[in-house]
């Protein structure tokens, strides 16, 4: 990825702005700046201060590649949207919370952030049977014996789509 440039990221369809970031970060990885196996092995909080220090990465990237890449269940993406949405539902609040209540809330569920947020979006899905998801997020595990999170990271690192959405069925959001 590094090496195709930015121009060719932007080629395959991705904005100026994305293809940057995922230049940078593919030259992080290239330069030794950014190691997945290093990720693996430190607490979620250093993962979290590491992976945002990168251009384009903020904390629902770094939350969501811990609980995703990295099994973390702790990790707690508390500006998901979706997940905002099923707090409400939840809680039977009368409007979604923002992300600094998320944040607030989720403090009494560690260290099992991370299931309650899975537990969270499943609930916004059974509450939308009807929809189609916008967002794909790729749940891979490594293969049998291997615990190598560069491969992991590798197979697991998804953009945001929209495809399949039909007009027959209403888009509706969060992770699968």
């Amino acid at each position: 990825i590094h090496q195709a440039g930015v121009e060719t990221l932007k080629s395959n369809g991705l904005s100026k702005q994305k293809a940057e970031y995922i230049h940078g970060i593919a030259e992080a990885v290239t330069l030794g700046d950014l190691d997945f196996a290093s990720l693996a092995a430190m607490p979620g909080e250093e993962v979290s201060a590491t992976l945002t220090q990168l251009r384009g990465v903020g904390d629902w990237t770094a939350d969501n590649y811990r609980l995703f890449a990295l099994l973390d269940m702790d990790a707690w993406p508390y500006n998901d949207l979706a997940l905002q949405e099923g707090m409400k539902i939840l809680k039977s609040l009368n409007a979604r919370p923002n992300g600094v209540l998320m944040a607030e809330m989720g403090e009494k569920w560690k260290p099992y952030r991370g299931a309650g947020a899975l537990m969270l979006w499943h609930g916004m899905m059974s509450e939308r049977p009807n929809c189609v998801p916008t967002h794909h997020t790729r749940l891979t595990m490594p293969l049998s014996g291997s615990s190598n999170p560069s491969n992991l990271m590798e197979s697991s690192l998804m953009l945001a789509t929209t495809d399949g959405v039909s007009a027959s069925r209403p888009a509706c959001g969060g992770p699968l």
